[in-house]
């Protein structure tokens, strides 16, 4: 897996985990 696909995860890991946040808010 290269660097930009890796990061493209984390970035959408993140995204899920703060729209959940938002909606336990």
């Amino acid at each position: 897996m290269d660097d930009g696909q890796e990061l493209a995860m984390q970035s959408n890991v993140t995204q899920l985990f703060s729209n959940q946040k938002a909606v336990v808010d």
